[in-house]
């Protein structure tokens, strides 16, 4: 009689169909998203424990990976964002303008009576929390997945601005926490393209949701 499957076996099948499922909707956003996130695994899974060498090599590999997840998660952020702006209709809801300008990384002020828009620094997790929040992401996972989100990039931070007298000492946790993250949130897209903006004003809207169009009767 075959036995009923582990509760790791379980957890261990949806994160590998999380894993499947991130690599397919990179894929689907194009550019080198798919690429990096390769390239990231790859780096990880030459640094596995189970294979044999020395152990500062092994961290040359790991601190390669760390960096090259990073830039995959930025690069998946980035696209997907892009995707987003573009419908603008996201989940039912209709964006903002200052949602819109974030996701874009621009941010407008008044200027001799102009309205100018200029660059915008806002950092990859705080763009990526808002578009988990938009396309209302789990939010039982999301605040185990940002905890380790924030311990990559503490790690990855130390990597790119090292100090005197100071040194990394890097692990496989390093880089899940930006694997788990992007599968969050290609879980919460999905991978589907979103429908075309709204043309309709806020009243045409309203009236939709009553079941009810604007028309003259001519009696």
């Amino acid at each position: 009689m075959d036995q009923a499957p582990t509760t790791d076996g379980v957890s261990q099948g949806k994160e590998l169909q999380g894993l499947l499922q991130l690599f397919e909707n990179a894929g689907k956003l194009g550019g080198p998203v798919s690429e990096l996130w390769t390239d990231a695994l790859h780096l990880l899974l030459d640094a596995l424990p189970t294979k044999r060498m020395r152990e500062e090599r092994r961290q040359r590999i790991l601190r390669s990976s760390v960096l090259m997840a990073s830039a995959a998660s930025e690069a998946f952020v980035n696209y997907l964002a892009g995707k987003v702006v573009e419908a603008e209709d996201i989940r039912g809801a209709r964006l903002t303008e200052f949602e819109r300008d974030c996701l874009r990384g621009k941010r407008r002020r008044l200027e001799k009576g102009e309205v100018r828009e200029e660059r915008q620094l806002l950092s990859t997790k705080e763009r990526c929390l808002l578009l988990l929040r938009l396309l209302k992401a789990d939010r039982d996972h999301l605040q185990r997945e940002t905890g380790l989100l924030e311990k990559s990039i503490e790690v990855r931070d130390k990597i790119v601005h090292p100090k005197p007298g100071t040194s990394v000492s890097v692990d496989h946790e390093a880089v899940v926490g930006f694997f788990r993250v992007a599968m969050l949130l290609s879980a919460a897209w999905g991978g589907k393209e979103f429908g075309p903006a709204s043309s309709r004003s806020d009243y045409e809207r309203l009236l939709a949701g009553l079941d009810v169009s604007p028309r003259t009767t001519v009696h």
